[in-house]
């Protein structure tokens, strides 16, 4: 991510500007990373090695899942099998399908989808606060030990040294 001049903005932009509920996809390094836009998502403009995606008749949210879905997944494997540096040209991506569900069911699908990637998004930072914290402790037990505040001999750290 990095942030460009107006007169760059609007070069990128000129045949298309990035909205809400557009889905990006990466063609290279790394090949088939999604993205959705969102309402905060505002002025975006897109590299040359990223495919933008304004999902007509389709949920964006629904496209998105199946873009991150395993089967997506190996389907660009084995579009860009044997290649040394693995990339998707447009071709490639004009030729992949998205499965036909109704309407309603796309919603609800995307919803779903959405609401469990966030739950993830929430763990993972849940996760990584208590590897923080862990850490932390670990440093000050190390600390603690080799300033001999307490007796590492002991199992459960009760002896502490004077």
């Amino acid at each position: 991510l990095r942030e460009i001049d107006h007169s760059t903005y609007v070069e990128w932009t000129r045949r298309t500007v990035p909205v809400p509920g557009d889905v990006l996809l990466t063609r290279e390094a790394p090949v088939g990373e999604v993205a959705l836009l969102g309402t905060d998502d505002q002025n975006v403009a897109i590299g040359q090695r990223v495919v933008l995606v304004r999902p007509e008749g389709l949920d964006s949210e629904y496209l998105r899942l199946v873009l991150m879905s395993p089967v997506f997944d190996r389907l660009v494997a084995d579009t860009t099998q044997g290649s040394l540096h693995p990339h998707l040209n447009m071709g490639d991506i004009a030729r992949m399908r998205v499965p036909q569900a109704e309407v309603g069911e796309q919603a609800n699908l995307g919803r779903a989808f959405t609401a469990a990637l966030a739950q993830v998004r929430r763990d993972v930072e849940i996760l990584q606060a208590s590897i923080d914290l862990l850490s932390e402790l670990k440093r000050s037990l190390i600390t603690a030990a080799v300033t001999g505040e307490f007796d590492v001999s002991t199992a459960d750290g009760s002896r502490v040294l004077c």
